[in-house]
């Protein structure tokens, strides 16, 4: 599986070194899009599905679709509806 994000240049390092590290990464390739901004892509082995690579992706430092700060464990910060 392929995935392409678009993040800031520290980001950007940080993932070609994470590759190292991991051999779920078959290659990270960076690439300036605009700005301060990179293009990211990112190539997963085969076997890893999508629930693998959103838990690989967090531990990066990469969360998506997750709203930390209106936890459903408390109340504080209020959510107004």
């Amino acid at each position: 599986m392929t995935i392409k994000i678009l993040t800031s240049e520290l980001q950007a390092e940080f993932l070609k070194d994470y590759k190292m590290y991991n051999p779920a990464m078959e290659s990270v390739e960076v690439e300036k899009y605009e700005n301060d901004m990179y293009d990211v892509t990112i190539k997963f082995n085969d076997f890893y599905d999508v629930s693998l690579i959103a838990q690989l992706l967090f531990s990066a430092g990469i969360s998506y679709g997750l709203d930390l700060k209106y936890s459903s464990y408390g109340k504080e910060p209020e959510r107004v509806r």
